[in-house]
């Protein structure tokens, strides 16, 4: 069998373009599938960044330490935020081979049945062999009932091992009440602080004795 061969034989089968349809969809979306699985815990950790800084931030954290160790955390946090993505370095988009696989997983097809109808014959002149390779793919078609990509399960359990984005929920469940209505000034108290003190207006009113020789208080 050679998967490059220009001719294909399948072009003249009946069935072989439905058949070709429902692979090609249930590939993609079986690559969708795994595309998604490698993502979200990757995508969790600058996510998690971004959401304890909006939880410490909506429970006012930046009015309440000084100014220096203000910035020090706010830039310990753009650090932490920008050094999660390092782990997006060994992520890689699944190929259409580990989509078929998938699929023949999810179907219970066993024997690969979706890479051998993919094939191509090495040699299509010999008609034997092109009959005798045409029924073996007609038998692998009607074998395959249903094409199920799968729902996609990320695992996100195996990459946080100690739980940390239940305490994370928490943290951000209570920041929600606790920022209520200052959400964007709270966030936005990190980069310039707390608010400097509103001067109260005052006046002062004073009595002074009257002059003997009128009686009156002076005017004003």
């Amino acid at each position: 069998m050679d998967k490059t061969a220009s001719n294909d034989p399948r072009t003249n089968e009946p069935g072989a373009d439905d058949l070709g349809r429902r692979i090609a969809v249930a590939a993609d979306r079986a690559r969708l599938a795994i595309g998604w699985e490698r993502l979200w815990p990757r995508l969790a950790w600058p996510l998690g960044v971004a959401a304890l800084f909006c939880a410490v931030s909506w429970l006012g954290l930046w009015t309440a330490v000084p100014d220096g160790l203000r910035l020090g955390l706010v830039a310990l946090f753009g650090l932490a935020f920008l050094g999660a993505f390092a782990v997006f370095r060994d992520f890689r988009w699944p190929t259409r081979h580990e989509a078929l696989h998938r699929v023949e997983l999810k179907s219970g097809l066993p024997h690969r049945p979706l890479e051998t109808y993919e094939d191509h014959l090495a040699d299509t002149s010999d008609p034997v062999a092109r009959a005798l390779w045409n029924a073996h793919r007609a038998r692998i078609a009607r074998s395959i009932a249903t094409l199920a990509p799968g729902v996609p399960h990320p695992d996100l359990a195996r990459s946080d091992r100690y739980g940390l984005r239940v305490a994370l929920g928490l943290v951000l469940f209570v920041g929600l009440f606790a920022g209520a209505g200052e959400y964007r000034d709270r966030i936005a108290a990190a980069f310039r602080g707390a608010p400097l003190p509103v001067a109260l207006a005052s006046r002062v009113d004073a009595w002074v004795t009257p002059p003997g020789y009128t009686g009156r208080a002076p005017c004003s």
